[in-house]
């Protein structure tokens, strides 16, 4: 009997034992599970801010968020976006490349880099960030868009035509993508294929005021003056104060012999930019 009872007590406290551990387990589960939460509700935070525009509140936030977990990806990442916003580009491009580290497949992080140095006028290696943000992603419209204005940058506009090209196929509703498209046949004088599609840009958005002046440039290149005349009015229509479209259409009106409307946007083009056009 004695011995009995002696078993029956060990197996009840092994059993106590037992349940004891597992308590401690869920415990531990529940204060990791919690830690984790407050994590991600201070990276909220900070992201709340960097839409704020608050940029450096959200860094000091970020910074917080990796004292708790110094390898979450997504806080260098918006570390480098805060520090863009502030033009800060070398801070920016530290953190974008931890960003990196942690995750060689972070598009969006190749996408901001090359915008960082693009930023700094270091165009090659801009392409080549955005270059692999488009090849991680090959459906990211923006990343094309932006490999074609480095490209007309770097005045290799059929290299930028075939990346605005990319990147219309992708979202044939982005509107700067038509135009600087547009820009860029007009580099190589292909006049009717830059109105073509200024005039896109314009169907996707008539309020513009810069496509309107440049489809003008395009139509008086090719000799439309009297068409190049009306996008100018569009554009001021659009904007009363560019002086640009009223220098273009005083151009056009000289190139018409009208010389009184042309003397008078000239001197409205100096009235709104006294210092020059």
């Amino acid at each position: 009997m004695n011995r009995l009872k002696f078993t029956i007590t060990l197996l009840l406290l092994g059993i106590s034992s037992f349940l004891i551990a597992q308590e401690e387990l869920v415990t531990v589960k529940d204060s990791s599970t919690l830690a984790r939460e407050s994590l991600l509700s201070t990276y909220t935070a900070g992201v709340d801010l960097i839409k704020h525009k608050e940029y450096r509140e959200a860094i000091k936030t970020f910074n917080k968020v990796l004292v708790v977990d110094s390898e979450f990806e997504p806080a260098y990442f918006n570390l480098g976006i805060a520090y863009y916003e502030l033009k800060e580009y070398d801070k920016a491009d530290q953190f974008l490349e931890k960003a990196i580290l942690i995750k060689p497949d972070s598009t969006f992080s190749y996408y901001y880099r090359g915008m960082v140095y693009a930023r700094q006028k270091q165009l090659d290696k801009a392409i080549a960030s955005y270059e692999k943000n488009v090849e991680i992603n090959s459906n990211h419209a923006m990343g094309y868009y932006h490999l074609g204005m480095l490209y007309f940058y770097k005045e290799d506009y059929n290299k930028a035509i075939e990346h605005f090209n990319t990147a219309i196929s992708i979202d044939p509703k982005l509107v700067n993508a038509y135009n600087d498209r547009g820009s860029a046949k007009r580099m190589i004088k292909d006049y009717n294929g830059a109105i073509r599609d200024y005039q896109s840009a314009i169907n996707l958005n008539d309020k513009l005021a810069f496509v309107h002046n440049n489809l003008g440039s395009a139509y008086r290149l090719n000799g439309e003056l009297d068409k190049a005349v009306q996008s100018f009015t569009d554009a001021i229509s659009t904007n009363k104060n560019y002086h640009i479209a009223f220098n273009n259409r005083g151009r056009s009106y000289l190139e018409l012999s009208d010389f009184s409307k042309a003397l008078q946007d000239f001197d409205k083009a100096i009235e709104l930019n006294p210092n020059g056009i």
